[in-house]
């Protein structure tokens, strides 16, 4: 069963890889920028990193201080989050005649998404392995519940994505929903686990 503890450093990662996919996104893309927009775009990716950065270090102290510690600190780590999707916001802002940039930092962090779920299905399927039968019925009527929660979400984000005339503001939306039901689904999983094991 995932503990407290297990959810936030499931719930870190996730942030982390989205950070690091939408970083690389830009560091790709800022050349193509208007010369006008780079300098203060450099600045805004500059910062994007100083803020991963102490994302990841704090995350790593937590993670070796053990679990009441990361526990306690989701709320800290969140408000490091927002800090970090404000970035983006103004970075896109400078590039906003590229909606190629929007769309290909949208695609990775949808792929980011993805793993996550992927990532946690697979968890929860190795969990309920060491069930008793009536118990890992249970379990694995959840875990296929999961599953559809999961595709469709999917099915939600690729829908988004191949809406060319969506805007950021759309694209971060859906990204947002998606996050809010991955983090739904886990909690609910959770409390399934209790339930049965």
């Amino acid at each position: 069963m995932t503990t407290k503890a297990e959810y936030v450093t499931q719930w870190a990662r996730e942030r982390l890889d989205e950070i690091d996919a939408t970083i690389k996104v830009f560091d790709r893309q800022i050349s193509s920028l208007e010369e006008k927009s780079r300098a203060q775009a450099q600045k805004l990716l500059d910062d994007m990193k100083r803020q991963r950065d102490a994302f990841q270090e704090k995350f790593q102290s937590l993670k070796h201080q053990g679990g009441d510690a990361l526990t306690h600190a989701k709320d800290e780590l969140e408000k490091n989050w927002d800090t970090f999707e404000s970035f983006v916001q103004r970075f896109l802002v400078e590039a906003r005649h590229r909606t190629e940039v929007q769309q290909e930092a949208f695609r990775v962090r949808i792929d980011a998404q993805r793993k996550a779920w992927s990532d946690a299905i697979e968890t929860t399927r190795k969990e309920t392995s060491a069930f008793t039968a009536s118990a890992k019925q249970q379990a694995d009527a959840f875990l296929k519940e999961f599953q559809a929660q999961a595709e469709k979400v999917n099915k939600d984000l690729e829908a988004k994505a191949k809406a060319h005339e969506a805007g950021w503001d759309a694209f971060k939306s859906a990204l947002v929903e998606s996050r809010t039901a991955f983090d739904q689904a886990i909690a609910k999983s959770r409390e399934a686990f209790k339930k049965v094991a």
